[in-house]
């Protein structure tokens, strides 16, 4: 129970500060997007580095200390894209849904089930039935709109599995720490992947609890343009260390 503990609480030191897979989570969560197969793909992919790296595929950084340096350096390129995604998304409008603020765009209309109506000066007056476009509008809640099979499963393999920045975490740091406990690794192993999904459980939680609050234009130029300066930042911690 030490080690498995100890593996706990070291994954979720690394885990709970916010990188591009815990930002994409929480987008995806707060849009109520797939999250369910987002934090499938996630969750599997944690499970996947923490125990090649448990199972000493971290060591081999010893022996080979320049691939730590390609890891570094593909980290920084990689979370410098990210981040200027992000800026990217807090300069235009955001499309993920249709908030009550919006206003539907008409759509041609081929109803024929127009009524006329007398009209007080004479004449008819045509009454028309409204557009299923704003019969969809629902008070104090966006209509969410679902990104397609293939960008989701691509995404969220982008944040995880094929993210530098979380191979340096897992596999090397992880890995490095866990085979410092010999036999006892796997339970260390054991305890880190709770940690991730405990984390993994907040967000998707959180930003569910949070999505009719914060599911609006102005919020998500601001959520993005603070996602990119935290990829930022990281890059900067990358390149110091």
């Amino acid at each position: 129970m030490t080690f498995l503990v100890t593996g706990f609480f070291t994954a979720l030191a690394l885990v709970v500060a916010i990188g591009a897979q815990s930002a994409y989570v929480l987008r995806q969560s707060i849009r109520r997007d797939r999250v369910a197969l987002i934090v499938t793909i996630c969750l599997v992919s944690d499970v996947i580095l923490i125990f090649a790296g448990t199972a000493g595929v971290g060591v081999i950084s010893e022996q080979a200390p320049w691939l730590l340096m390609v890891l570094k350096w593909a980290g920084v390129v990689y979370l410098i894209g990210f981040a200027a995604m992000s800026f990217r998304s807090a300069w235009r409008p955001r499309a993920a849904g249709l908030s009550v603020n919006d206003t539907p765009a008409p759509a041609p209309s081929t109803n024929t089930g127009s009524e006329a109506a007398p009209h007080e000066g004479g004449g008819t007056a045509v009454l028309t039935q409204p557009t299923t476009q704003q019969m969809t509008v629902v008070v104090g809640r966006s209509t969410p709109r679902k990104t397609s099979l293939r960008n989701v499963v691509l995404a969220a393999l982008s944040v995880s599995l094929l993210n530098p920045h979380a191979i340096l975490d897992t596999v090397v740091l992880l890995g490095t720490v866990a085979n410092s406990f010999g036999a006892q690794r796997w339970m260390f192993a054991v305890g880190a992947v709770l940690a991730s999904s405990l984390w993994l459980g907040v967000l998707t939680v959180g930003g569910r609890a949070l999505s009719s609050v914060l599911d609006t234009a102005r919020t998500w130029r601001i959520i993005d343009f603070s996602v990119g300066c935290i990829m930022l930042a990281i890059v900067t911690t990358l390149i110091l260390h």
